[in-house]
């Protein structure tokens, strides 16, 4: 009787463990600022190119540190083709939409690569500004539309999408080529595997 009864208090602490690292785990990750899915459109009869982005939780755009970083952002790179190396299109780009000048106020801003606009404190280095469009923020999913002459694209493209946080990038780059979703590869299973093994070890204590 004695031996049952430990036997099922550690049961019982071990899966109390095991909804600890669950809860923690999912914490983690809805934490860091990531893409849930999205969507880039080819070009329409208006010329111009869609862009759906739902992240995994609401982003900050403007929150930002002591130096200006914002807590969340984005840089969209534009590629001239669509044949691009794994992560990033080569260089020049045709354009690039900062994220990262949102918190300004001004809409999405699509920039030149270069020459540096070393007269505007705002390009991080970048070129001029090609302009700027509107965008729509709901909760989590934003939306903006860009003309395809104010991207420099004239057919399909490629591209490549950092995200950052306090100016740190949070998730290797999302890559792919305008007209249909970007491919956003599956969360890795570390806190299935690492569930089995506790439920494991419970089973195996409790014999």
């Amino acid at each position: 009787m004695h031996a049952t009864s430990q036997s099922r208090r550690g049961r019982l602490g071990l899966l109390l463990l095991l909804s600890l690292v669950l809860v923690a785990s999912r914490s983690s990750a809805q934490g860091t600022f990531g893409l849930q899915a999205g969507y880039i459109s080819d070009i329409d009869n208006s010329g111009n190119v869609t862009f759906t982005l739902q992240f995994n939780r609401a982003p900050e755009f403007f929150t930002c540190d002591q130096y200006g970083r914002q807590a969340d952002a984005f840089q969209f790179y534009i590629a001239t083709s669509t044949n691009i190396p794994v992560f990033y299109p080569p260089r020049p780009y045709a354009s690039l939409i900062r994220g990262g000048e949102i918190q300004y106020g001004n809409g999405l801003i699509i920039r030149n690569d270069g020459p540096p606009d070393n007269s505007d404190p705002r390009s991080d280095g970048w070129g001029s500004v090609r302009g700027s469009v509107p965008y729509t923020l709901n909760t989590d999913t934003l939306m903006f539309c860009v003309p395809a002459e104010v991207l420099d694209v004239q057919g399909p493209f490629a591209y490549s999408l950092l995200l950052t946080s306090f100016g740190v990038a949070t998730h290797t780059p999302y890559a792919g080529d305008s007209g249909g979703p970007i491919p956003v590869p599956e969360p890795a299973p570390f806190s299935f595997a690492l569930a089995a093994a506790i439920t494991r070890l419970c089973f195996r204590k409790s014999k």
